[in-house]
Formats: C-alpha cells, structure tokens, sequence
C-alpha cells in the first residue's frame, strides 16, 4: 500500500512536469511568433517610411527646381532632403531592412543624390539635365519597390501590369521622348 502511495505520488508529479513543460513550450513559440509578426511590422513600418521619405525629397527637389532664379538652390536643396526625413527613414531601413531591400535602397538615396546635385548645378524641371538624373532615380525607387514586394512575399511586377513601357519613365515622358527620338 505505501508503494501504491508513492506511485500515485511520482505519477502525479510527472504529469504536472509533462504539463507544465507543455505550457512553457507553447509559451515559448507563441512568444518567438509574436516577435516576428513585431519585427515584420516594423520592417513594414520601415519600408513605407523610407519609401514615403524618398517621395516627400523628391516632391520638394522639384519645387527647388521650379524656382525663381535668383534662389539659393544649394540651401533649398539641402533643406529638402532634410525636411523629408529621408536621412532618419534611410538610418532605420537600415536596422531592420533585408540585405536586397538595403542594397536596392542605398541605390534610390543615392540617385536621389544625384538629382539633387543636378538640381542644386541650376537643372529645371522642363530641362533634360532635370530628367537626366530624375529618371535613373525613378528606376531606382520602382527596383526599391520590386525589392520590398519580393520581401515581403508579394507577387512580381513588370512595367507592362501597371500600363509602362518601363520603369524609368524615359520612353513615355514628354520631355525626353523627342531627344530619344533624335538620337535615333
């Protein structure tokens, strides 16, 4: 009979363990899974932001490209970039973001760069040393785009689904269409 006492006793005791071992697992994954759903989140957050920066710079360049002359360019410039917020999106799409999404966002900021140079040198909106630089950036953010959507496990993009004949723009705008034509 003391056995029988011991052995209900052990029983008992294991049972909890095997329970309470249970409970702790299922916390566990239920904890990491929260984790990553927070980190995919933030990824998220940090794609729009840097992508919603880079659109704010670029909005902002044009108004300094369609300025009056007489207009410190190189101030405006700066001041553009700057008041985007691109500079602190950029810091934290590099925190969180994947080595492509990184890779083909370092190439956005920098022909964003390159169009502000332009810019900031006197280039116009209606001139093509605007949409020189202007289009290679274009081609840049849509790659930045395409990037985040293959992250992020969405379906790829071609010019041709949204009505492009490319992602650059070159071949459809108004400005550069005749110099391709004569290049010809």
């Amino acid at each position: 009979m003391f056995a029988v006492e011991w052995l209900t006793i052990l029983s008992t005791a294991v049972g909890a363990m095997a329970a309470l071992v249970g409970t702790v697992l299922a916390y566990k994954v239920r904890s990491r899974d929260e984790a990553d759903r927070e980190f995919r989140a933030e990824r998220r957050h940090s794609y729009v932001d840097f992508l919603t920066a880079l659109d704010a710079a670029h909005g902002e360049l044009r108004v300094v490209a369609d300025s009056p002359d007489g207009t410190d360019r190189r101030t405006a410039a700066a001041l553009a970039m700057t008041s985007s917020h691109v500079y602190e999106a950029r810091e934290k799409l590099l925190m969180s973001a994947s080595a492509a999404v990184i890779k083909a966002g370092e190439q956005a900021f920098r022909t964003i760069g390159d169009l502000r140079r332009a810019i900031r040198a006197g280039a116009r909106t209606p001139e093509l040393e605007y949409h020189d630089p202007y289009h290679v950036f274009a081609e840049a953010l849509w790659r930045l785009r395409l990037a985040i959507r293959q992250d992020l496990g969405g379906t790829e993009l071609s010019p041709v689904d949204l009505d492009k004949r490319s992602w650059d723009g070159r071949a459809d705008c108004p400005v550069c269409e005749p110099a391709l034509v004569r290049v010809s």
